[in-house]
């Protein structure tokens, strides 16, 4: 149940960290810019779902540290990944 809470949550949060990349005016995924405030809504629906599901979990400062690194690891790391990606194909 534990592991299933977190998957859970784990994809929960990438999933809200996609969203406000694409809500970004600087993304690089579409060449259109797409609606920004429907995508943020989004993330941060996403992102309290995970909250939740973290706080069944674990502690409270525990969870908010683990939502925001997973945060900031899809903002950081997923522009670089499609960028490469772009390059390369």
């Amino acid at each position: 149940m534990n592991l299933i809470l977190l998957l859970t949550a784990s994809g929960l949060c990438l999933l809200a960290g996609f969203c406000f990349y694409l809500a970004s005016p600087n993304q690089q995924l579409r060449k259109h810019a797409v609606s920004t405030r429907g995508l943020n809504v989004s993330g941060l629906l996403l992102s309290i779902l995970a909250l939740i599901s973290l706080l069944q979990f674990m502690g409270t400062p525990a969870a908010i540290f683990l939502l925001l690194t997973l945060m900031m690891f899809v903002l950081t790391l997923g522009p670089l990944l499609i960028a490469y990606l772009k390059r390369e194909g």
